[in-house]
């Protein structure tokens, strides 16, 4: 498994003195096989390039009043 939906919930924070009631959680972390890490694939090189573009791009655009390929409405 990749990702874990629940993480935000379960990771970030010292929990060792805590009782976890995600039971999807609980299944997985009894099976041998199973490793947790937090969530870092945004911590790539190409990641970080992909980022630092798109924030430029969007400074660009408003920097010439001109709407972002990313705006939201």
């Amino acid at each position: 498994m990749d990702v874990y939906e629940s993480e935000k919930e379960l990771f970030f924070q010292d929990k060792s003195n805590d009782v976890i009631v995600d039971d999807v959680f609980r299944r997985l972390s009894a099976c041998h096989n199973v490793l947790f890490t937090g969530h870092q694939a945004f911590l790539t090189t190409d990641a970080l390039e992909n980022i630092a573009e798109t924030t430029l791009g969007n400074v660009e655009d408003f920097a010439a009043q001109k709407r972002s390929a990313n705006f939201i409405d």
